[in-house]
């Protein structure tokens, strides 16, 4: 499995970095049904792999590495789901919602 991964994670890799980030592509579901920017995608598939590794961390009892240079990626993209989670919510005019990570 490490070594498949190893594999296929360099073909993503490589693949990810020749395509256009800022060019228009397919709709990142959790964050809208509208088209999305290439880099969302990218990012929504970081956060696929970071939330699969931890469904297995999870089963060999390893921690989750929470270094800000793995870790912050992911809640930035977790971010632009929000105005979508909330879009059919209703709230009065000039309601905010406010998110606190706290952290090192």
């Amino acid at each position: 499995m490490i070594d498949l991964m190893d594999v296929v994670g360099l073909q993503m890799s490589t693949y990810f970095q020749e395509l256009d980030s800022f060019a228009m592509g397919a709709p990142v579901d959790w964050a809208s049904p509208e088209p999305a920017p290439v880099w969302l995608d990218i990012a929504r598939e970081y956060t696929e792999r970071w939330h699969h590794q931890q469904h297995i961390r999870d089963t060999v009892n390893k921690p989750c590495p929470k270094q800000p240079r793995h870790f912050a990626p992911v809640l930035e993209s977790f971010m632009y789901a929000f105005p979508w989670a909330y879009h059919d919510v209703s709230a009065d005019e000039n309601t905010s919602v406010t998110l606190s990570i706290a952290g090192r």
